[in-house]
């Protein structure tokens, strides 16, 4: 009876310590399952109306220019504010925003200026929202945990977008997209009325009467001031520069192979997501030391790219689907492993402005890549793109490696708070 009352006793303060994570995890889950069935609607509209990909695209970068040109001032709003202000503020910003979008659609007004200015408004407030989410966790789990918090969050994010493209166009031909556009916002409202419910300890910087500027200058001026720290930005900035140069690529290629096709690109994708959402589980469960973040970071990188390109030069399909299927779940391990040694290493009164910069630095090359890798692909064999550009991805992380530096900020064991 007393054993019993002791694991009752320890589910209790299991759920209580993080019951607030769990708040924010769902909050996820619906908001990024109601934004990936939106993109997809919102292109089809977009080409519908307008019967231009140029179009699309111009919709498309509203929506990821804020994050380059405002992640620094977000990172010092994430620091100086309520982290739980900012996220119910932001979600309900986004809310308003899709409702209005949707009932102007359903009045007939819809256009593809009110898209632009509305991606505008979404872009401006995922750029606070997603430092502010990360820097959250750091203060909802133990240190020891953040990294599988992490791989949680990110598990739900895939969860729901592999689930939301998989159904996405029978929503679109059942409801219509001013239907999905509503049904967006009503997620951000459940987001935000979930994240109401967190309770937490505040870190914040009380520094409000000080320069925004200066502050954004402090979060320059202490990655400067950590070598392995730049290296690692470095690191993920050129990672994801050649790997974005290759995923450009991919549809072409399903497109013009005989052998391929339409179909088969949504189930190759679909096996890449179910590897990653494996890899987010693995990476969830397991408890990794110091010691060891350096060798997955290694082995993960090498069997990540190597997968993929024996992967687009395979002509098995089965053989293709497995090789993406493993390569997705060491690229999620890879990805989760950089971004929680980041958050790991940050200050809690800096962890906002360090992750919106790492959000510039690493995303901020992604449009050039995707346009070199667009215009490569018009010049070479699209095969012979891809596999160079992601052995580039596998030679250059390894020389990032080799750099003691790196190795030594890799293994630290982080005391910032």
């Amino acid at each position: 009876m007393q054993q019993q009352k002791d694991n009752q006793f320890k589910i209790q303060n299991f759920v209580k310590k993080y019951i607030s994570f769990f708040y924010l995890w769902q909050g996820e889950l619906i908001s990024t399952f109601g934004d990936s069935i939106y993109s997809m609607a919102l292109g089809f509209w977009v080409f519908k109306i307008t019967g231009s990909t140029t179009m699309i695209g111009a919709v498309m970068l509203a929506s990821t220019l804020p994050e380059i040109i405002f992640a620094p001032v977000a990172g010092v709003i994430v620091d100086r504010y309520n982290k739980k202000a900012m996220l119910v503020s932001m979600d309900t910003i986004r809310s308003i925003t899709m409702i209005i979008l949707a009932v102007q659609m359903m009045s007939g007004n819809g256009n593809v200026v009110s898209l632009v200015v509305g991606g505008i408004i979404l872009g401006i407030c995922g750029t606070i929202y997603s430092p502010c989410v990360m820097s959250l966790v750091s203060l909802l789990v133990s240190k020891d945990k953040i990294t599988n918090a992490n791989s949680v969050l990110s598990l739900a994010s895939a969860v729901s977008q592999m689930t939301g493209n998989v159904s996405g166009g029978f929503i679109y031909n059942l409801l219509g997209a001013p239907i999905i556009f509503l049904s967006n916002g009503i997620s951000f409202l459940l987001s935000g009325f979930l994240n109401l419910k967190i309770k937490y300890t505040e870190k914040h910087s009380e520094r409000h009467d000080e320069n925004m500027l200066k502050e954004m200058k402090e979060g320059v001026q202490y990655i400067k001031g950590e070598k392995g720290l730049i290296c690692l930005l470095l690191m993920g900035a050129a990672l994801n520069f050649f790997s974005y140069m290759a995923i450009i690529l991919v549809l072409p290629l399903f497109e013009i192979r005989a052998d391929l096709g339409s179909t088969r690109y949504g189930v190759a994708m679909g096996c890449f997501m179910a590897g990653a959402m494996a890899g987010y589980v693995m990476i969830a469960i397991a408890r990794i030391s110091n010691k060891n973040r350096l060798k997955l970071i290694f082995f993960s990188n090498v069997l990540t790219n190597i997968c993929f390109i024996i992967a687009v030069n395979c002509r098995m399909y089965c053989l293709m689907l497995i090789l993406l299927f493993i390569g997705g779940i060491f690229n999620s391990v890879l990805n989760t492993i950089i971004s929680s040694i980041i958050q790991i290493a940050s200050p809690s009164d800096m962890r906002g402005k360090v992750l919106s910069l790492k959000n510039m630095t690493i995303q901020g090359l992604t449009p050039i890549a995707m346009g070199i890798g667009g215009v490569l692909g018009d010049i070479f064999n699209i095969q012979a793109v891809i596999s160079c550009s992601f052995g580039a991805a596998l030679i250059v992380v390894t020389l990032f490696l080799a750099y003691k530096p790196l190795r030594e900020f890799v293994h630290m064991d982080f005391d910032t708070d």
